[in-house]
């Protein structure tokens, strides 16, 4: 779009002309993140005071990353407190009549994904030769980092004909944990050895894709099968 981009520090206070404002703050999805009042900050404060700062800045759109957590039927505190910005969104959209929309991500993955993310810790492990403990039956909808930010460049350019304060963003399927390691296992031609556990989390679940009618309805469409972002995601680790 040939626009320029300005990536602020926390609590920083934003240009008074901009066209697309994307808050991407968020604390709590990852296993070490366990301070509350951390989340509380990243996922609540942070969005409050930007919505705020923004208030009479004619932009084209304001773009919440939120989570797709906050559709699981067990919540936490990142889920929860994900859940009240878009709120606070809702709110700001509809009493000021701002084009704001909260995006609600499913399970990314590909280029700079956290080492302790699943599907990261599965290639390192098997290039290891170590054993990869899994929760078997738990399940995500997978969704490559690329297909993610084309679905943004989208939405920007559709906003004025969303009519939810919120969008979901994923491919509509589901594929277990050990399905993954068995496609990455076989692209990497390496043997994979497994131990099967129990359910570490609270809110693992045997339903989790996202509902595609309205993304999909915008015109856009996930570029990359599975197989290919994993093939893309593996060759950054050689």
């Amino acid at each position: 779009m040939g626009h320029t981009v300005i990536p602020l520090n926390r609590w920083e206070k934003p240009p008074q002309e901009f066209d697309y404002f994307f808050h991407c703050s968020a604390y709590g999805n990852h296993i070490n993140q366990t301070d509350v009042e951390e989340i509380k900050k990243a996922n609540i404060d942070l969005l409050w005071f930007y919505l705020m700062e923004t208030i009479h800045v004619p932009y084209k759109a304001f773009i919440n990353i939120s989570t797709s957590s906050v559709l699981l039927p067990v919540q936490t505190m990142y889920s929860t407190t994900k859940l009240a910005g878009e709120l606070l969104c809702s709110m700001v959209r509809t009493q000021k009549n701002k084009p704001i929309v909260s995006v609600r991500p499913f399970s990314l993955y590909g280029p700079n994904d956290g080492n302790d993310h699943l599907i990261p810790t599965v290639i390192q492990s098997l290039r290891r030769n170590e054993v990869i403990e899994l929760v078997y039956d738990a399940v995500h909808d997978w969704i490559f980092v690329e297909d993610f930010v084309d679905a943004l460049m989208v939405i920007i350019e559709k906003i004025k004909t969303i009519k939810n304060s919120s969008l979901s963003v994923g491919t509509g399927i589901q594929t277990s944990n050990v399905d993954i390691v068995t496609m990455i296992s076989r692209t990497m031609d390496i043997a994979s050895r497994v131990k099967r556990i129990d359910r570490l989390r609270s809110y693992d679940t045997d339903l989790w894709k996202a509902k595609t009618k309205e993304i999909f309805s915008l015109g856009w469409r996930p570029k990359h099968t599975l197989q290919e972002g994993l093939k893309k995601t593996i060759a950054l680790y050689e």
